[in-house]
């Protein structure tokens, strides 16, 4: 029964049964954000991160991608994968110095040097575009 005064609404079910108010929400699809500390405010962290992320184990960097993907659906796979690798991933402890020795290492075993990138590389095209209108 519903009137134009909310306190006067009501609704008539069985004993036992759950009464669902279209306007509430399920709890599993909740994600609660962890407030940062002082740590984390003074490294720069601007925003606090869901549960959701301290979930994904580390070196599950499939999850980590997929986590990113349904986070920002706008987001690029390739660019989604990279994200998941630099957080959960080897990424996250790497430095400039232990991917300039893997490169080392690298090309020393096979005796050539391989393309860091794998893939993900930007071509820059400087020629001048001509438009005609014909």
């Amino acid at each position: 029964m519903y009137t134009d005064n909310p306190k006067t609404n009501y609704a008539f079910c069985k004993p036992g049964d759950r009464l669902i108010n279209p306007n509430t929400i399920d709890p599993g699809q909740l994600d609660y954000n962890v407030p940062r500390d002082t740590d984390a405010i003074k490294k720069g962290h601007t925003q606090d991160l869901p549960i959701s992320f301290f979930t994904i184990a580390e070196g599950d960097v499939e999850a980590g991608k997929q986590w990113y993907q349904a986070k920002f659906p706008k987001l690029p796979d390739d660019f989604a994968y990279l994200l998941s690798r630099y957080n959960f991933g080897d990424l996250k402890y790497a430095t400039k110095k232990s991917l300039k020795n893997a490169r080392k290492k690298s090309v020393k075993k096979t005796g050539k040097k391989e393309n860091v990138t794998k893939g993900y590389s930007i071509k820059i095209n400087r020629e001048p575009v001509v438009i005609n209108f014909d």
